[in-house]
């Protein structure tokens, strides 16, 4: 079943290519909801969902700034009830959801995850929760479960952990592209290139990169090698100007406008 589920999920990224990053409820839900319908009317409907927190250890300025605004007014509940409504009409997503910890545990975390596999939600990341602490959310996962962890991983990890890390993995692992917080430039592709032939050596398993891609011209001699490349803090900008440039961004990202 494993293998069955692993050759799902690499063809699945192999048609989605570029991931937009969504942080919910920024700058409000009615600016998500538009992100959202431009993501599907372009194709791109992989989506690394963000959940704001006050404290996101992982995001650079950009989304931190973004998260403090947006964590003041967010509400699950207002959150599924959109992605509900979406489905409804027909708008299909795979969700990745990428929150922190405290949220997510005080949202009731199993609850919470049983709700939002049902309009889309297939991936959980946690970036406050290393994986030697997995025991944490362990319990939520398993072969049935319609929601996939989801592990960082880095250049800076030995064989052994990388071999660890792969084999507890059942959806897709998420390379970072440098060591740090998001919204910086990435480093070395031979670097991420090696780093994935190791994965895909161990396990057909997809990789998406993720941390300072900023444009389709980023993204693409990532996506040589890669299955997928994330590209959040550039979205954040645009989004501080308005939906209007956030949608012509997304139009960019799918390859419409140049």
């Amino acid at each position: 079943m494993l293998l069955d589920w692993g050759l799902k999920a690499m063809n699945s990224f192999m048609k989605k290519n570029v991931i937009p990053y969504i942080l919910a409820g920024y700058p409000d839900l009615e600016a998500t909801e538009i992100l959202l319908r431009q993501c599907h009317a372009l194709g791109l409907t992989f989506i690394e969902l963000g959940i704001p927190f006050s404290d996101p250890s992982a995001d650079g300025p950009v989304i931190q700034a973004a998260a403090s605004i947006a964590s003041r007014t967010f509400d699950f509940m207002r959150l599924y009830q959109l992605l509900k409504k979406l489905k409804n009409e027909g708008l299909t997503f795979e969700f990745t959801m990428m929150t922190y910890a405290n949220p997510l545990y005080a949202a009731g975390t199993e609850k919470t995850l049983k709700l939002f596999s049902e309009v889309g939600v297939e991936g959980l990341l946690i970036p406050d929760i290393p994986f030697e602490e997995r025991h944490f959310i362990s319990m939520l996962f398993s072969k049935k479960s319609p929601v996939k962890n989801v592990w960082m991983i880095s250049e800076n990890l030995s064989d052994d952990e990388l071999s660890v890390i792969v084999k507890h993995s059942h959806y897709y692992l998420y390379l970072v592209s440098y060591l740090g917080t998001t919204g910086k430039s990435v480093h070395s592709l031979d670097t991420l290139k090696k780093v994935i032939n190791k994965v895909k050596a161990k396990k057909d398993i997809p990789v998406v990169v993720g941390f300072g891609i900023r444009s389709k011209a980023d993204a693409d001699p990532i996506l040589e090698f890669a299955d997928g490349a994330i590209i959040g803090t550039q979205l954040i900008n645009q989004l501080n100007s308005s939906t209007d440039k956030a949608c012509l961004f997304l139009k960019t990202l799918s390859g419409i406008v140049p």
